[in-house]
Formats: structure tokens, C-alpha cells, sequence
């Protein structure tokens, strides 16, 4: 299996990538062509990780302020999702079978709440590129009726009008988080064969000397650690141990 990353949708994937590329499904992903994949032994079932992410979405909603929200993340609560379901199952799992709370089911909670989280912030990029395309038709077919000319819209460029009435381009959202994503993912899929033809993730492999420069394809063969930029293996993270495959395509870097 060819697993793409850091992204889940193929509409965020070049024209580069190979047809038997396939698509990681977090937990209730919509079936992309048969290219979608979801991991076995997810602690999620669907209806699980749905209602994780509607609750999650909430959640955030509270907050007006993201330092608010940053503070609950990442300030003197080590989870903000401490007291829920997924944390209490975790709990008890370990008890039950001997495991540290720090390992397999816990971990692999972890895991795929980030994925579920970062899948969904995916969708809302497409949801918003769709509204930009809706947008620009609506503008043509105005055009037309108005008998705008091409001339016109060069002038409105100039002037600035027709960018005022457009909807902000997004890039793919999680390309500056790339790492945090592609662990999880080789947490819930070690065995995968990886590729990726995202500009950020090939401009970073380039300055930790995994790529070459410029235009080009390639494979290479690494522990896990290392395509992460690690300095050394992490006990505590055995699944960044492993060698893995990582092939790429790139028609320029960023």
C-alpha cells in the first residue's frame, strides 16, 4: 500500500501522484474511488470518532480568543480532553490488560483524534475552495450579462475591485503541521509505503538532505525518526523506530 501524506482528500494531491496512491481514512472518512484506507483496530469506531469531532468543534467554539484555546491545549492541562469518554475507556483498558495509559490504545487515541481533527480541518479548506469557485462563475456569468470585457476585468485587477470580492486562497492546512500529522499516521499505519508531493513537506525534506533540489522523484529508506528530523530514536515512540519508504514527486520547491 502507497499511503499519500500529509493530506487525506485527494483533491489536495498533484497531478504527480500515482493512481495506486491511496488516502488515509481517520476514522469516518467518504469513500474516495476505492483510494480511501482506514487503519484496522482504530480505538474509534464511525459513530465514535464522529461525535468526537462535533464535540471537539464545540469545544472550540467557546473560545473567542485562540490563546484561550491555546492555553487549555498545550498550558497547565496536558490533555483538554482529560475527562472525556476516550480518556476513561484508555484508562481502564490499561488497568485491565497492564499497559500504560502512555502506550498502544492510549496512543493510538491520541493518534487518531489528531488525524479526525486535522481530516476535518481539511474539509473546510474544500468547503471554502468551493465557495471561491461559486463565487468566480457568479462573476462571469455577471460579466457576460453586463457585457464586461476582458479589457474591463484587467482594469478592475488594477484597481483592485475584483480581488475585494473574492474569498482568500487557502493552502493545503496542514502542510506546516506535517510532522505532527505523519507521525500519527505511522503510529496507525507503521507498514505503509509513504508519498508525498507537498510542497512544504519536500522544501523541509530537502534541508534535512533527504531530496535533492529542484524539479525530480525519487525513494528513499529510513527509520521514521529521521523523516521527522529527530537527532536520535525516542524510546517512549517505538513506532518512529522502524524503517519506512517514503517516495516523492516534485515539479518545484516552495
Amino acid at each position: 500500500m502507497l499511503l499519500y501524506f500529509p493530506s487525506m482528500h485527494l483533491e489536495f494531491a498533484s497531478d504527480e501522484a500515482p493512481l495506486e496512491v491511496c488516502f488515509l481514512d481517520p476514522g469516518f472518512a467518504e469513500q474516495t474511488g476505492g483510494r480511501s484506507v482506514r487503519p484496522t483496530g482504530l480505538p474509534m469506531d464511525e459513530r465514535s470518532a464522529k461525535a468526537f469531532v462535533q464535540e471537539s468543534l464545540r469545544f472550540g467554539e467557546q473560545f473567542s480568543n485562540i490563546k484561550d484555546l491555546s492555553y487549555h491545549a498545550v498550558g497547565k492541562q496536558e490533555n483538554c480532553f482529560d475527562h472525556t469518554s476516550m480518556a476513561i475507556r484508555s484508562e481502564l483498558r490499561a488497568r485491565i490488560e497492564g499497559v500504560s495509559t502512555e502506550n498502544d490504545f492510549a496512543s493510538k487515541a491520541r493518534a487518531q483524534s489528531q488525524l479526525l481533527l486535522a481530516y476535518s480541518l481539511e474539509q473546510r479548506v474544500l468547503e471554502v475552495d468551493a465557495c471561491q469557485e461559486g463565487v468566480q462563475s457568479g462573476h462571469a456569468k455577471l460579466a457576460m450579462a453586463l457585457g464586461f470585457s476582458e479589457d474591463d476585468f484587467e482594469e478592475m485587477r488594477e484597481m483592485g475591485l475584483q480581488d475585494a470580492l473574492e474569498i482568500p486562497q487557502e493552502p493545503a492546512p496542514l502542510s506546516s503541521a506535517w510532522r505532527n500529522v505523519f507521525e500519527a499516521m505511522l503510529l496507525l499505519t507503521g507498514c505503509a509505503d509513504y508519498y508525498t508531493d507537498d510542497p512544504q513537506v519536500l522544501a523541509d525534506l530537502e534541508e534535512q538532505g533527504l531530496v535533492g533540489a529542484g524539479y525530480g522523484h525519487g525513494t528513499f529508506k529510513i527509520p521514521g525518526w529521521k523523516v521527522l528530523g529527530l537527532s536520535k530514536a525516542d524510546a517512549r515512540r517505538p513506532w518512529l523506530n522502524g524503517e519506512i519508504s517514503v517516495s516523492y514527486s516534485k515539479k518545484a520547491l516552495i
